[in-house]
């Protein structure tokens, strides 16, 4: 098999796998394989509401298990997306994306504290995906991403599940998913009301 239809034949996989999780999990009302499977997704570049999903999931997980599940989960997401991009960047424009992130003010903040860099926008509402690639183009060491991606997830994960949890004790969990669905689509739609101004 060929590196290109290997590419293929694993990213297929990983998708399907994932949203077969997801159904099984919902449709079984098996709350931790239907987060696993969307955290496996939402842990790539697609832009999927985890943060409203987590928050979603209190009434039925532990804020621990939360946390520990996303956080993994997301690490072993985004370790594979690592190898996908990597295998993207392959190809003469792949080097120029690769060049123009290893040259961009993120490349600041990630080559003199790559892990702290990582650690601090997995856990705060800093963007990460740019540090995200970076550890791609700059071919970060894939123990040190997982850890800090693992710890970084983890606890932002808890905080929101905490949150969460305290919000259902109150009633207004129902409020604070339609408000943070409202917030996630405005944020999708932003660059283009942006270029429109």
């Amino acid at each position: 098999m060929s590196s290109r239809n290997r590419f293929i034949a694993v990213s297929s996989l990983y998708v399907v796998a994932s949203l077969a999780m997801m159904g099984i999990g919902f449709f079984y009302s098996l709350k931790v394989i239907e987060f696993s499977g969307f955290m496996m997704l939402a842990g790539t570049f697609l832009p999927l509401p985890a943060d409203t999903y987590i928050i979603h999931l209190t009434p039925y997980l532990g804020v621990v298990y939360i946390a520990l599940i996303g956080g993994a989960f997301n690490t072993i997401a985004v370790l594979l997306e690592k190898y996908f991009v990597s295998h993207l960047l392959l190809s003469k424009r792949g080097e120029k994306i690769k060049k123009i992130f290893n040259e961009s003010k993120f490349s600041l903040y990630f080559t003199k504290y790559p892990a702290l860099t990582l650690f601090v926008a997995a856990f705060s509402f800093l963007p990460y995906e740019p540090f995200r690639f970076l550890a791609i183009t700059s071919n970060y060491s894939n123990v040190k991403y997982s850890i800090a991606t693992f710890f970084g997830r983890g606890i932002r994960y808890w905080v929101l599940a905490v949150f969460g949890d305290f919000m259902a004790g109150y009633g207004w969990l129902a409020w604070i998913i339609a408000i943070s669905l409202i917030f996630y689509f405005i944020s999708l739609f932003k660059s283009n009301w942006i270029s429109k101004d």
